[in-house]
This record gives structure tokens, C-alpha cells and sequence, in this order.
């Protein structure tokens, strides 16, 4: 006659563990795959469950820790400015064009403000608007406010040119064109305004 088989009982402790990441270390992992996830693909091509795949994280965390999709995305947005703006101080436009980080933010702001309207309102840091803006001051002795507005001008053309260069007919030879003929404005602005009347 065939004897039963005692049940086996596991020590839960004794089987294996997984240790969990603390928060803020978490999040840093979603931040950093989310930012190179944007620099591969378009915001809308990416899911929260890519970035959950690409972090090591459950997708849940997302919402836990970020409140979603647009608030993750918005982290996103804030950190590419943080570290573009520390690079743009040196360059602009790369030999290739724009580079990714900036055409990043510039892909990921369009999103953010169709997906939320309002997402972006209010103040906030401008880290790239105050680099451009602190270049004309230096560079061409432009008071702020005039500085500013070139900076304004110069990063909406920009913006335009990475979101809609098809449409509007860029091609890439017109980047360093657009650069140079930049320079010349802000030189010709500047003496016009050291110039007395």
C-alpha cells in the first residue's frame, strides 16, 4: 500500500529575498531610462510599462511615485533641461543639428502641453532660458531685458525648427546658417545700441 507524502513546508524566510530599492533610488532609475528612452523614440511611443522594462521596476511605481505618466514625463522635462542647459553654454547646435537631449525637450514640452494643458504653467526653473539669456548678456552686452527677448526669439525658432522643420522647409544645412546669421543680429543689435543717437 502506497505510504502518503508529508506535505512539504517552506520557510518563507529561509527562501529567497528580494530586497527593495529604496524610493528615491527607484525613482532615479525611472528618471534615467525615461530620459534615454526620449532621446531613442517620441513621448507618445512610450509607455509607462517601457520605462518600468528599461528601469526594473514595476510599472506601478510610476504612479506611486510619480503620479503618472505626465508627472514622470514632466521630471523628465525638468531634468534634460537641468543637464542641456550645463552643456549649452559651450554650443548651441552640434556639428549634426540639435542635439538629442535638447530635441528631447523639445519633443517631450510639445507633449506635456497637449497631453495636460497647463502642465508646464506656472513659475518654474528655466534653465536653458537663463543660460541663452546670460550668453547674449555676456557675449554682446545686451541689458537683460533685451537679452531676454533675443533668448526668447532664438529658442522659439528653435523649438519650431526641431517640432516642424518638414513642414517649414528646413533642411540641415540651414542649422549653421540659421546659427551664423544669429550671431550677426546680436552683433549688429549690440552696436546699434552702444551707438549714440
Amino acid at each position: 500500500m502506497p505510504t502518503a507524502v508529508e506535505p512539504t513546508v517552506t520557510n518563507a524566510a529561509a527562501g529567497p529575498t528580494q530586497t527593495r530599492t529604496p524610493r528615491v533610488q527607484g525613482m532615479e532609475h525611472m528618471l534615467t531610462a525615461t530620459i534615454r528612452l526620449l532621446e531613442e523614440r517620441d513621448p507618445e511611443r512610450i509607455t509607462v510599462r517601457d520605462v518600468a522594462a528599461a528601469s526594473g521596476h514595476h510599472h506601478r511605481f510610476v504612479q506611486a511615485w510619480f503620479g503618472g505618466k505626465v508627472g514622470l514625463f514632466r521630471a523628465a522635462f525638468e531634468r534634460i533641461n537641468h543637464d542641456a542647459a550645463e552643456r549649452i553654454r559651450y554650443s548651441f547646435i552640434a556639428d549634426g543639428g540639435f542635439e538629442k537631449d535638447v530635441v528631447a525637450s523639445a519633443r517631450l514640452m510639445n507633449w506635456l502641453v497637449a497631453a495636460q494643458p497647463g502642465a508646464l504653467d506656472g513659475p518654474r526653473p528655466t534653465p536653458i532660458m537663463d543660460v541663452v539669456v546670460e550668453q547674449y548678456q555676456n557675449r554682446y552686452g545686451l541689458d537683460h531685458d533685451t537679452a531676454r527677448l533675443m533668448a526668447l526669439r532664438l529658442v522659439g525658432a528653435a523649438i519650431a525648427a526641431m517640432l516642424f522643420g518638414g513642414p517649414l522647409g528646413l533642411v540641415p544645412d540651414d542649422l549653421p546658417e540659421l546659427a551664423h546669421l544669429e550671431v550677426e543680429l546680436a552683433t549688429l543689435l549690440a552696436a546699434s545700441r552702444s551707438t549714440p543717437a
